[in-house]
Protein backbone atom coordinates (compact mmCIF):
# COMPACT_ATOMS: atom_id res chain seq x y z
CA UNK A 1 0.00 0.00 0.00
CA UNK A 2 1.27 3.28 -1.14
CA UNK A 3 1.90 5.64 2.13
CA UNK A 4 -0.34 8.51 2.76
CA UNK A 5 1.82 10.73 3.07
CA UNK A 6 3.34 10.62 -0.79
CA UNK A 7 1.44 13.05 -1.93
CA UNK A 8 3.18 15.70 -0.03
CA UNK A 9 6.60 14.83 -1.29
CA UNK A 10 8.21 17.34 -3.73
CA UNK A 11 11.05 16.61 -6.34
CA UNK A 12 13.79 17.81 -3.89
CA UNK A 13 15.24 15.97 -1.15
CA UNK A 14 14.57 16.09 2.15
CA UNK A 15 11.21 15.99 2.58
CA UNK A 16 9.85 15.90 6.28
CA UNK A 17 7.16 13.38 5.56
CA UNK A 18 9.94 10.93 3.99
CA UNK A 19 10.06 9.47 7.82
CA UNK A 20 6.82 8.23 7.19
CA UNK A 21 8.11 5.77 4.28
CA UNK A 22 8.15 2.26 4.83
CA UNK A 23 11.68 1.23 5.52
CA UNK A 24 11.61 -1.93 3.22
CA UNK A 25 11.38 0.81 0.48
CA UNK A 26 15.03 1.88 1.19
CA UNK A 27 17.73 -0.78 -0.47
CA UNK A 28 21.00 -1.82 1.27
CA UNK A 29 24.05 -1.58 -1.06
CA UNK A 30 25.85 -4.80 -0.77
CA UNK A 31 28.73 -5.13 1.49
CA UNK A 32 32.10 -5.38 -0.37
CA UNK A 33 34.30 -8.25 -1.38
CA UNK A 34 37.00 -7.06 1.01
CA UNK A 35 34.12 -6.47 4.18
CA UNK A 36 33.48 -10.17 3.42
CA UNK A 37 36.15 -12.07 2.88
CA UNK A 38 38.26 -9.89 5.38
CA UNK A 39 35.91 -8.45 7.68
CA UNK A 40 33.74 -10.91 8.46
CA UNK A 41 36.47 -13.78 9.08
CA UNK A 42 38.05 -11.25 11.85
CA UNK A 43 35.28 -12.02 12.95
CA UNK A 44 35.28 -15.49 13.39
CA UNK A 45 38.22 -15.48 14.31
CA UNK A 46 37.88 -13.10 16.95
CA UNK A 47 35.34 -15.45 18.22
CA UNK A 48 37.13 -18.48 18.13
CA UNK A 49 39.77 -16.69 20.17
CA UNK A 50 37.41 -16.23 22.78
CA UNK A 51 36.15 -19.69 22.68
CA UNK A 52 39.41 -21.21 23.04
CA UNK A 53 39.89 -18.94 25.98
CA UNK A 54 36.73 -20.48 27.35
CA UNK A 55 38.06 -23.98 27.43
CA UNK A 56 40.57 -22.48 29.76
CA UNK A 57 38.45 -20.73 32.14
CA UNK A 58 36.45 -24.07 31.90
CA UNK A 59 38.89 -26.57 32.92
CA UNK A 60 39.04 -24.33 36.05
CA UNK A 61 35.17 -24.64 36.37
CA UNK A 62 35.17 -28.12 36.69
CA UNK A 63 38.18 -28.14 39.21
CA UNK A 64 35.53 -25.70 41.18
CA UNK A 65 32.01 -26.02 40.56
CA UNK A 66 31.95 -23.21 38.47
CA UNK A 67 33.29 -20.77 40.97
CA UNK A 68 36.05 -20.10 38.66
CA UNK A 69 34.49 -18.22 36.00
CA UNK A 70 32.40 -16.79 38.04
CA UNK A 71 35.44 -15.04 40.31
CA UNK A 72 36.98 -14.01 36.75
CA UNK A 73 34.06 -12.02 36.13
CA UNK A 74 33.80 -10.32 39.58
CA UNK A 75 37.25 -9.25 39.55
CA UNK A 76 37.84 -8.66 35.77
CA UNK A 77 34.05 -8.16 34.29
CA UNK A 78 34.65 -11.56 32.22
CA UNK A 79 32.13 -12.49 30.11
CA UNK A 80 32.69 -14.41 26.73
CA UNK A 81 29.11 -14.57 25.95
CA UNK A 82 28.21 -10.55 25.88
CA UNK A 83 31.24 -10.15 23.93
CA UNK A 84 30.36 -12.95 21.38
CA UNK A 85 26.78 -11.49 20.76
CA UNK A 86 28.79 -7.56 20.40
CA UNK A 87 31.07 -9.59 17.80
CA UNK A 88 28.31 -11.23 16.15
CA UNK A 89 26.99 -7.58 15.41
CA UNK A 90 30.27 -6.74 13.15
CA UNK A 91 29.36 -9.36 11.20
CA UNK A 92 28.06 -7.88 7.14
CA UNK A 93 24.43 -7.87 6.63
CA UNK A 94 24.87 -11.11 4.10
CA UNK A 95 26.86 -13.03 7.00
CA UNK A 96 24.33 -12.31 9.45
CA UNK A 97 22.00 -13.32 7.05
CA UNK A 98 23.71 -16.75 6.21
CA UNK A 99 24.13 -17.35 9.65
CA UNK A 100 20.56 -16.95 10.82
CA UNK A 101 19.22 -19.38 7.79
CA UNK A 102 21.80 -22.23 8.99
CA UNK A 103 20.57 -21.74 12.75
CA UNK A 104 17.11 -21.81 11.77
CA UNK A 105 17.49 -25.19 10.06
CA UNK A 106 15.92 -27.67 11.55
CA UNK A 107 17.12 -31.10 11.50
CA UNK A 108 20.34 -32.73 9.18
CA UNK A 109 18.82 -32.58 5.56
CA UNK A 110 17.31 -28.90 5.81
CA UNK A 111 20.76 -27.74 7.47
CA UNK A 112 22.72 -29.35 4.86
CA UNK A 113 20.75 -27.58 2.12
CA UNK A 114 21.15 -24.28 4.25
CA UNK A 115 24.82 -24.40 4.08
CA UNK A 116 24.58 -25.39 0.52
CA UNK A 117 22.76 -22.00 -0.42
CA UNK A 118 24.85 -20.53 2.11
CA UNK A 119 28.58 -21.24 1.74
CA UNK A 120 30.15 -19.02 3.78
CA UNK A 121 28.64 -20.25 6.93
CA UNK A 122 30.83 -23.27 5.67
CA UNK A 123 33.96 -20.64 5.70
CA UNK A 124 33.08 -18.77 8.78
CA UNK A 125 32.59 -22.10 10.60
CA UNK A 126 36.11 -22.97 10.17
CA UNK A 127 37.51 -20.12 10.95
CA UNK A 128 35.57 -19.81 14.17
CA UNK A 129 36.96 -23.47 15.02
CA UNK A 130 40.86 -22.60 14.13
CA UNK A 131 41.64 -21.27 17.41
CA UNK A 132 40.28 -24.07 19.47
CA UNK A 133 41.82 -26.74 17.01
CA UNK A 134 45.18 -24.97 17.30
CA UNK A 135 44.90 -24.53 21.17
CA UNK A 136 44.21 -28.11 21.67
CA UNK A 137 47.50 -29.32 19.40
CA UNK A 138 49.70 -26.43 21.89
CA UNK A 139 47.88 -28.99 25.08
CA UNK A 140 48.98 -31.89 23.12
CA UNK A 141 52.31 -31.15 22.76
CA UNK A 142 52.28 -29.65 26.15
CA UNK A 143 51.53 -33.58 27.26
CA UNK A 144 54.22 -35.01 25.20
CA UNK A 145 56.97 -32.49 26.47
CA UNK A 146 55.90 -33.62 29.71
CA UNK A 147 56.62 -37.42 29.34
CA UNK A 148 53.00 -38.60 28.72
CA UNK A 149 52.53 -40.40 25.83
CA UNK A 150 55.83 -38.55 23.98
CA UNK A 151 55.97 -41.22 20.92
CA UNK A 152 51.81 -41.36 20.71
CA UNK A 153 51.08 -37.99 19.42
CA UNK A 154 47.41 -39.51 17.95
CA UNK A 155 46.46 -39.93 21.16
CA UNK A 156 47.94 -36.65 22.61
CA UNK A 157 45.98 -35.14 19.67
CA UNK A 158 42.69 -36.74 21.21
CA UNK A 159 43.33 -35.70 24.44
CA UNK A 160 43.96 -32.58 24.04
CA UNK A 161 40.67 -31.98 21.88
CA UNK A 162 38.97 -33.71 24.27
CA UNK A 163 39.88 -31.16 27.32
CA UNK A 164 39.04 -28.02 25.24
CA UNK A 165 35.80 -29.61 24.22
CA UNK A 166 35.02 -30.36 28.02
CA UNK A 167 36.16 -26.80 29.01
CA UNK A 168 34.22 -25.01 26.48
CA UNK A 169 30.85 -26.59 27.24
CA UNK A 170 31.48 -26.60 31.25
CA UNK A 171 31.94 -22.54 30.75
CA UNK A 172 29.01 -22.35 28.85
CA UNK A 173 27.02 -24.18 31.30
CA UNK A 174 28.31 -21.52 33.94
CA UNK A 175 27.73 -18.55 31.77
CA UNK A 176 23.86 -20.06 31.26
CA UNK A 177 23.02 -20.83 35.21
CA UNK A 178 21.21 -17.39 37.10
CA UNK A 179 23.73 -18.07 40.07
CA UNK A 180 27.10 -18.31 37.55
CA UNK A 181 28.21 -21.46 38.50
CA UNK A 182 27.84 -25.53 37.87
CA UNK A 183 25.19 -28.02 38.83
CA UNK A 184 26.45 -31.71 39.70
CA UNK A 185 24.82 -32.38 36.67
CA UNK A 186 26.25 -30.28 34.28
CA UNK A 187 29.88 -31.35 35.41
CA UNK A 188 29.26 -34.81 34.16
CA UNK A 189 27.79 -33.56 31.49
CA UNK A 190 30.98 -31.44 30.62
CA UNK A 191 33.21 -34.48 31.23
CA UNK A 192 31.14 -36.79 29.28
CA UNK A 193 30.96 -34.37 26.29
CA UNK A 194 34.80 -34.12 26.89
CA UNK A 195 35.22 -38.17 26.87
CA UNK A 196 33.26 -38.59 23.69
CA UNK A 197 35.19 -35.93 22.19
CA UNK A 198 38.59 -37.43 22.47
CA UNK A 199 36.77 -40.91 21.67
CA UNK A 200 35.64 -39.75 18.59
CA UNK A 201 38.90 -38.03 17.64
CA UNK A 202 40.93 -40.83 18.58
CA UNK A 203 38.66 -42.96 15.79
CA UNK A 204 39.42 -40.64 13.03
CA UNK A 205 42.95 -40.25 13.57
CA UNK A 206 43.20 -44.03 13.59
CA UNK A 207 41.45 -44.54 10.39
CA UNK A 208 43.28 -41.60 9.15
CA UNK A 209 46.20 -43.66 9.66
CA UNK A 210 44.56 -47.03 7.99
CA UNK A 211 44.09 -44.56 4.66
CA UNK A 212 47.53 -43.56 4.88
CA UNK A 213 46.10 -39.69 5.08
CA UNK A 214 46.92 -36.78 7.45
CA UNK A 215 45.15 -36.42 10.79
CA UNK A 216 44.64 -32.16 11.46
CA UNK A 217 44.94 -33.48 15.13
CA UNK A 218 47.41 -35.50 15.20
CA UNK A 219 49.76 -33.49 12.74
CA UNK A 220 48.85 -30.39 15.46
CA UNK A 221 50.01 -32.81 18.15
CA UNK A 222 53.02 -32.82 16.41
CA UNK A 223 53.13 -36.02 14.21
CA UNK A 224 54.31 -36.41 10.77
CA UNK A 225 52.66 -36.60 8.18
CA UNK A 226 52.40 -40.58 6.87
CA UNK A 227 54.58 -41.32 4.14
CA UNK A 228 52.34 -43.83 2.63
CA UNK A 229 50.28 -40.34 1.24
CA UNK A 230 52.72 -39.61 -1.22
CA UNK A 231 51.97 -42.59 -3.60
CA UNK A 232 48.36 -41.23 -3.43
CA UNK A 233 46.72 -38.84 -5.57
CA UNK A 234 45.65 -36.02 -4.64
CA UNK A 235 41.94 -35.98 -5.02
CA UNK A 236 41.85 -38.95 -3.16
CA UNK A 237 43.81 -37.49 -0.27
CA UNK A 238 40.97 -35.10 -0.04
CA UNK A 239 38.24 -36.86 -0.28
CA UNK A 240 39.24 -39.80 2.39
CA UNK A 241 40.01 -36.62 4.52
CA UNK A 242 36.92 -35.25 4.33
CA UNK A 243 35.31 -38.32 5.43
CA UNK A 244 37.67 -38.90 8.47
CA UNK A 245 37.29 -35.64 9.56
CA UNK A 246 33.95 -34.97 8.83
CA UNK A 247 31.81 -38.05 9.11
CA UNK A 248 33.94 -40.29 11.15
CA UNK A 249 35.09 -37.19 13.78
CA UNK A 250 33.20 -34.08 13.55
CA UNK A 251 29.85 -35.51 12.57
CA UNK A 252 29.79 -38.04 15.80
CA UNK A 253 31.52 -35.37 18.06
CA UNK A 254 28.69 -32.67 17.27
CA UNK A 255 25.97 -35.11 17.93
CA UNK A 256 27.66 -36.16 21.51
CA UNK A 257 28.28 -32.39 22.58
CA UNK A 258 24.58 -31.56 21.54
CA UNK A 259 23.50 -34.21 23.32
CA UNK A 260 25.64 -33.80 26.38
CA UNK A 261 24.91 -29.91 26.25
CA UNK A 262 20.82 -30.93 26.00
CA UNK A 263 21.57 -33.24 29.06
CA UNK A 264 22.96 -30.53 31.47
CA UNK A 265 20.40 -27.83 30.37
CA UNK A 266 17.81 -30.66 31.58
CA UNK A 267 16.10 -30.81 27.46
CA UNK A 268 15.18 -33.65 25.43
CA UNK A 269 18.34 -35.04 24.26
CA UNK A 270 17.50 -34.91 20.58
CA UNK A 271 17.21 -30.82 20.51
CA UNK A 272 19.10 -29.64 17.62
CA UNK A 273 21.00 -33.00 17.02
CA UNK A 274 20.37 -33.15 13.40
CA UNK A 275 21.67 -29.16 12.64
CA UNK A 276 24.88 -30.07 14.60
CA UNK A 277 25.59 -33.11 13.08
CA UNK A 278 25.18 -31.39 9.63
CA UNK A 279 26.99 -28.64 10.40
CA UNK A 280 30.00 -30.85 11.71
CA UNK A 281 29.95 -32.59 9.14
CA UNK A 282 30.43 -30.26 6.65
CA UNK A 283 32.78 -28.34 8.11
CA UNK A 284 34.47 -31.01 9.59
CA UNK A 285 34.68 -32.40 6.27
CA UNK A 286 36.14 -29.25 5.06
CA UNK A 287 38.98 -28.72 7.49
CA UNK A 288 39.68 -32.31 7.19
CA UNK A 289 40.25 -31.99 2.88
CA UNK A 290 41.72 -28.76 3.44
CA UNK A 291 44.37 -30.71 5.72
CA UNK A 292 45.37 -33.14 3.25
CA UNK A 293 45.36 -30.19 0.21
CA UNK A 294 47.90 -28.05 2.25
CA UNK A 295 49.99 -31.19 4.14
CA UNK A 296 53.46 -31.57 2.80
CA UNK A 297 53.81 -35.52 2.25
CA UNK A 298 57.92 -36.18 3.33
CA UNK A 299 60.23 -37.77 1.01
CA UNK A 300 62.39 -40.67 0.71
CA UNK A 301 65.80 -39.97 1.39
CA UNK A 302 68.09 -40.81 -1.71
CA UNK A 303 69.87 -43.78 -1.42
CA UNK A 304 73.83 -43.58 -1.54
CA UNK A 305 75.64 -44.09 -5.00
CA UNK A 306 76.91 -48.19 -4.85
CA UNK A 307 80.78 -48.04 -3.89
CA UNK A 308 83.22 -47.07 -6.64
CA UNK A 309 80.13 -45.60 -8.65
CA UNK A 310 80.73 -42.12 -10.82
CA UNK A 311 79.49 -39.02 -8.49
CA UNK A 312 79.08 -36.15 -9.97
CA UNK A 313 81.23 -36.49 -12.94
CA UNK A 314 84.47 -38.00 -10.83
CA UNK A 315 86.11 -40.86 -12.18
CA UNK A 316 85.23 -44.47 -11.38
CA UNK A 317 87.50 -46.13 -8.44
CA UNK A 318 87.94 -49.65 -7.57
CA UNK A 319 89.78 -50.42 -4.64
CA UNK A 320 92.10 -53.56 -5.62
CA UNK A 321 94.51 -55.28 -3.67
CA UNK A 322 98.82 -54.90 -3.96
CA UNK A 323 98.84 -58.33 -5.79
CA UNK A 324 96.00 -57.77 -8.29
CA UNK A 325 97.61 -54.34 -9.02
CA UNK A 326 100.76 -56.00 -9.63
CA UNK A 327 99.51 -58.81 -11.70
CA UNK A 328 97.71 -56.13 -14.19
CA UNK A 329 100.97 -54.59 -14.43
CA UNK A 330 102.67 -57.28 -15.55
CA UNK A 331 100.26 -58.40 -18.03
CA UNK A 332 100.48 -55.30 -19.78
CA UNK A 333 104.36 -55.23 -19.87
CA UNK A 334 103.92 -58.69 -21.35
CA UNK A 335 105.71 -60.82 -17.97
CA UNK A 336 104.71 -63.95 -17.30
CA UNK A 337 106.15 -65.06 -14.14
CA UNK A 338 105.54 -68.82 -14.94
CA UNK A 339 108.28 -68.41 -17.71
CA UNK A 340 110.84 -66.93 -15.41
CA UNK A 341 114.10 -68.25 -14.77
CA UNK A 342 112.96 -69.91 -11.38
CA UNK A 343 110.18 -71.26 -12.25
CA UNK A 344 111.80 -73.06 -15.07
CA UNK A 345 114.36 -74.06 -12.72
CA UNK A 346 111.66 -75.24 -9.85
CA UNK A 347 109.58 -76.84 -12.82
Amino acid sequence: MANAFDQFDAPSAGNPFDQFDPQSAVTPSPSSLARRALGDTAVSLGKGVVGAGESAVGLADLATGGYAGKALNKLTGYDPKATKAALDDLYSPEQKAANKAVQDADGFVPTLGALAKNPSAIVQGVAESAPSIIGAGGGAQAIGKAGILAKNALARGAIGEGLVGAGQQAEQFRQDNPDGTLSARQELAALASGAGTAAFAGLGGKVAQKLGISDLDTMLAGGAAPAAAAKQGLARRVGEGFVSEGALEEMPQSIWEQATQNFGNGKALSEGVGNAAATGLVVGGVMGGGTNLLSRQPNAAPAPPPLGAPTDGAIPYTPTTVEEVARQRAEAMGIKPENGPLSVASG
